[in-house]
């Protein structure tokens, strides 16, 4: 297994960033890797209506956790063709991408809801800022 890839592309680019351009321009750098894309069960619903869901679900398999509230419970993919969906059993914890953005962005402490290193990478180029 090899280490996930740490891609910058979503802050490279201007505008608006979407996950199906992250992932293909992963894929191109890394096309021997599986990718697994990570989100809580709260967030798989609304996937069918990212831009491109049926072209991202192709590129990638994705793997659900439970959210408070939320059940990754009897999953099913919603397109055909889709590289499979799984749930991930863990603690439910009531952490979203967008709180810790904000935190940060609001100098406020990330600590214990990222990895230290993350925290680190975070503060060092002040990417919420």
């Amino acid at each position: 297994m090899t280490d996930p890839p740490r891609s910058p592309h979503p802050l490279r680019r201007s505008g608006p960033s979407y996950t199906v351009d992250t992932v293909c321009a992963v894929r191109a750098e890394r096309p021997r890797d599986e990718l697994v894309l990570l989100v809580g069960a709260d967030t798989w619903p609304e996937m069918t209506t990212w831009r491109e869901p049926q072209r991202l679900l192709s590129l990638v398999e994705v793997a659900v956790v439970d959210r408070p509230g939320f059940s990754a419970a009897g999953l099913s993919a919603p397109f055909p063709g889709g590289r499979g969906v799984s749930r991930v059993e863990g603690p439910t914890l009531a952490i979203s991408a967008t709180t810790i953005r904000d935190r940060a962005r609001r100098g406020l402490s990330i600590r214990f809801l990222v990895p230290d290193p993350v925290a680190d990478y975070i503060a060092e180029r002040r990417l919420y800022a």
